[in-house]
């Protein structure tokens, strides 16, 4: 049954064909499924670009995690050789320069924007952070401090150092102060940042290179700060600015104390541009006094007793050399009126590696017997040679000021 109203599609019947859109889902503006395709394939596109963007980034920076690290593999592999040659006071130059290349490749190749990106990641900035902040230490390094290494060791090569005529030429050491404690202080940064990085974040092989890296620069500095100390010190030491006079306590390790050995002798030496005048020699129980020279702490009281300020063979009791020094100096200024600038010591092992670079000394001993001490016997004749040489207690101590013969022990 047809209704009229119902119409032919009710009836079966088929409709005309019709070239006009089906109308729009209620709701929906006609554009709107064009406008919807149109931000897909932009989305896509976007995306594909980033995906293409991220992996020519991550291959950019793989490319210099790989090239810095063959750097400073390189870099590290001539700073052993190089450090030798410049401490010799050999020519350092091409090894300086392949160093400095090596360093330069490496601090390159962990900047930039790619690098900085890295730095802030979550999980691999650690890494990157690490891994630049080494870059750039070694570079420091390779840049600053080793030149300046090279010229001080040119400048101050242990030969020139040598004394000539009984004096020792400071020129070298002058010239030299201002690349020594530049360098130094490049050392200093250079440890200070890689002391700096936590190796617990890092992966394991950086951490462990970052952890050998620091105990190299540790080494490094230790000398550094110590070539710093002399060029810094030891002019003025010698008289370069002014005569200076110095104890040296000549220490007897056969009978230790905390600082080395007895003060068994006691030198008194005027320095005076780079010449050293042996003013007088006293064997060290012979500055023994009544009474302490200085006022003791408790705790030196309670340790040492009034021996540490009344003996002299006692000051290096304590470990504290300059404690040790304050108590020599006034000692001495109590028992011959003379006040020093300083206070050195040295021992046999000290005097036999002297020695060993300068060449053997001969003397006349107490008993008119010309004694020969080089850089192979000079520890072993004073510490128990001299004992079974001399039987006599009292020519094993004796020491003449007048004759300035050496006095070894007590």
């Amino acid at each position: 049954m047809v209704h009229d109203g119902w119409g032919a599609r009710w009836a079966g019947a088929t409709p005309a064909a019709t070239t006009e859109e089906p109308p729009a889902p209620p709701g929906r503006a006609p554009g709107a499924v064009a406008h919807r395709r149109r931000v897909r394939r932009r989305v896509l596109v976007a995306v594909l670009a980033l995906t293409v963007l991220v992996a020519a980034w991550c291959a950019w920076l793989a490319a210099d995690v790989l090239r810095a690290r063959s750097s400073l593999e390189r870099a590290a592999a001539e700073l052993p050789a190089l450090q030798r040659t410049v401490t010799s006071g050999g020519d350092a130059a091409a090894g300086t320069r392949q160093v400095q290349e090596a360093a330069r490749t490496a601090a390159d190749a962990t900047s930039g924007p790619h690098w900085r990106l890295a730095r802030l990641l979550p999980v691999v900035g650690d890494d990157a952070r690490a891994l630049g902040d080494v870059a750039a230490a070694v570079d420091g390094l390779a840049s600053q401090a080793l030149p300046r290494l090279a010229r001080a060791a040119e400048v101050a090569a242990p030969a020139q150092l040598v004394p000539r005529d009984g004096a020792v030429d400071l020129g070298p050491l002058e010239d030299a102060r201002a690349d020594v404690l530049a360098a130094d202080a490049s050392v200093a940064a250079a440890a200070a940042t890689v002391s700096g990085i936590d190796t617990q974040t890092l992966v394991t092989p950086l951490g462990q290179a970052v952890e050998e890296l620091e105990a190299h620069l540790a080494e490094i500095r230790s000398q550094t700060a110590t070539a710093a100390r002399a060029v810094d010190l030891v002019p003025s030491m010698l008289g370069a600015d002014g005569p200076r006079d110095h104890l040296v306590l000549v220490q007897n390790n056969a009978e230790p104390r905390a600082a080395g050995g007895i003060a068994g002798s006691v030198l008194h030496v005027r320095a005076r541009d780079g010449r050293l005048e042996l003013v007088e020699v006293r064997p060290g129980n012979e500055l023994d006094g009544p009474t302490s020279a200085v006022e003791l702490s408790r705790a030196e009281e309670a340790l040492f007793g009034d021996d540490l300020g009344r003996y002299m063979l006692n000051v290096t009791s304590t470990p504290d050399f300059p404690r040790t020094a304050a108590v020599a100096r006034q000692i001495w200024a109590d028992r011959t009126g003379v006040q020093v600038d300083g206070v050195l010591a040295v021992d046999p092992v000290a005097l036999q590696g002297v020695l060993a670079a300068t060449g053997p000394v001969a003397f006349t001993d107490p008993a008119g017997t010309e004694v020969r001490l080089t850089g192979d016997d000079a520890a072993a004749f004073l510490l128990n040679g001299v004992y079974r040489r001399y039987e006599d207690p009292a020519t094993q101590a004796s020491c003449s000021p007048r004759r300035r013969t050496r006095c070894w022990v007590r």
